[in-house]
């Protein structure tokens, strides 16, 4: 693999796992529950098109 796929999929990895910690974090507020899980899928799709 390229250097930029796996740049991508370690960033992508990144995001998602920031974007579920927050998530869980924000359980009691729903607006930034949403924001949070929406920051964890655009990682799991930034991962996925890198492979």
């Amino acid at each position: 693999m390229e250097l930029a796929t796996h740049l991508g999929l370690l960033v992508g990895a990144v995001v998602a796992l920031y974007g579920e910690l927050r998530a869980l974090r924000s359980l009691d507020a729903p607006k930034r529950l949403l924001g949070y899980s929406t920051v964890a899928q655009v990682g799991y799709i930034l991962a996925g098109v890198s492979l």
